[in-house]
């Protein structure tokens, strides 16, 4: 979706701005309605603007739509589009794999262009764009490129190269401290996806995005997460000056640290919830490292605190860190974790190692559990593997010691009263099955 409406802004200002480093455009529009017609050809809406100045190759233009006249209806052939008002009639070729042919909708209100040789700046009440699984909704926003000296921002090239070395998106209005809200709706490999935010701002600085959250919500394969205020930020090629989505995805997600206070997890089919307090997260091409200060889990009554964990897991380069599939499968391959303390009731569980090697498991922790003196030591080792089309975590048990206590199955679920939620988990023989 981001590459549509990237390619769509670039597509339509190189149709009305040549070389010529004195060029500006500035435009004031009140409303653009856009729908792709059947066969893309037939009427596709309406753009109306208030006025419009223009110095095109020295030639000056200023127009102010009064009483209407040059409220435009909006036609679609598979090789043109055309704006056809009482007065003017514009046609604009397009090519068969346009990215306006991508387009299923689209919406803007009350908004403003404004480019020349040094910037670009785009602002407005409504930005809304949907194309075939996707949708995304900005409002009172405010962005900007600043191009380098050697970039001209009137030419497509130079559009590119300026906001790919130095870009912005926050609130319209100077000082909003609610920032620019953002929506996202998407489906991906049958997952509805549903994403809200208000962003502080979005930067792009050479060769590093950084994004400040107020708060934000996604919604996701039957869980609904609530994200407290957040800095995040990823690393950009700075000799990248193309569009390239794939590569800036990829550095991104290979690079990409956050500091977030509170996430708020709601299991929708289990009623689970997970309070986490996240100190931080980070990513490299071969790892991601999380370390959380608590998670907080509550089901039907039954609350588990986990406290000071580190979890560090192997990733393969380009691996999205948020597709908890991938990030389960190189964890099964190289991982640790580290666990200071876990409170269930009167029980604790305290200074907790793991580790996986290629699918191999050693586990220690101490149980501190009511009226035993001593702490009490676990050992386990077991085999692991992925059901990566289920995602579940599947444990064959090869040993397990529970010092002081005779029966090893007992001392076992000692240990599973720290998982609440057993909806997810399984204990058969030998076998432990985690459903994530």
């Amino acid at each position: 979706m981001l590459r549509i409406i990237a390619l769509i802004l670039f597509s339509v200002i190189s149709h009305s701005l040549q070389a010529n480093e004195n060029n500006y455009l500035n435009l004031d529009l009140e409303s653009l309605l856009f729908t792709l017609p059947e066969n893309n050809s037939g009427k596709a809406g309406e753009l109306i603007f208030s006025k419009a100045k223009l110095n095109w190759n020295d030639m000056r233009v200023s127009l102010k739509n009064t009483d209407q006249a040059l409220n435009a209806d909006l036609t679609l052939r598979p090789n043109l589009i055309n704006f056809k008002t009482h007065r003017l009639n514009l046609t604009l070729p397009l090519s068969e794999d346009s990215p306006v042919f991508a387009i299923r909708a689209a919406e803007l209100k009350t908004s403003n262009i404004m480019v020349n040789k040094e910037f670009f700046n785009f602002t407005g009440e409504l930005f809304k764009i949907q194309n075939e699984a996707a949708i995304v909704t900005l409002d009172q926003f405010n962005s900007l490129c600043v191009g380098r000296d050697i970039d001209n921002l009137t030419t497509i090239d130079g559009l590119i190269a300026g906001c790919l070395n130095d870009f912005i998106i926050n609130g319209k209005n100077e000082g909003d401290l609610a920032g620019a809200k953002l929506e996202y709706t998407d489906k991906i490999d049958d997952m509805d996806i549903y994403f809200a935010s208000r962003l502080k701002d979005l930067k792009l600085k050479h060769n590093k995005f950084a994004l400040d959250l107020d708060n934000a919500n996604l919604n996701a394969a039957n869980y609904d997460v609530q994200i407290g205020k957040s800095i995040m930020s990823c690393d950009k090629d700075p000799e990248l000056f193309e569009i390239d989505f794939e590569k800036i995805k990829s550095d991104c997600v290979d690079s990409f640290t956050v500091d977030s206070p509170s996430i708020q997890i709601k299991d929708l089919k289990s009623t689970t919830e997970y309070d986490v307090k996240l100190e931080n997260l980070d990513t490299k091409a071969d790892e991601v490292h999380a370390k959380l200060k608590t998670v907080t889990i509550k089901d039907e009554g039954k609350k588990t605190v986990l406290s000071d964990l580190q979890l560090i897991c192997k990733k393969q380069a380009g691996d999205e860190f948020y597709e908890l599939k991938k990030v389960v499968a190189g964890c099964v391959i190289d991982s640790r974790l580290r666990l200071e303390k876990a409170q269930y009731g009167r029980f604790q569980a305290l200074y907790g190692d793991a580790y996986i090697k290629n699918g191999k498991l050693d586990f220690k922790i101490w149980l501190k559990i009511p009226y035993v003196p001593k702490n009490i030591p676990v050992t386990i080792t077991a085999n692991v593997s992925h059901d990566y089309d289920k995602n579940h975590l599947l444990f064959k048990l090869k040993t397990v010691q529970f010092a002081g206590i005779p029966s090893w199955r007992r001392g076992l679920n000692y240990l599973l009263d720290f998982f609440v939620g057993m909806d997810n988990l399984e204990f058969t023989g030998k076998k432990v099955i985690i459903k994530l």
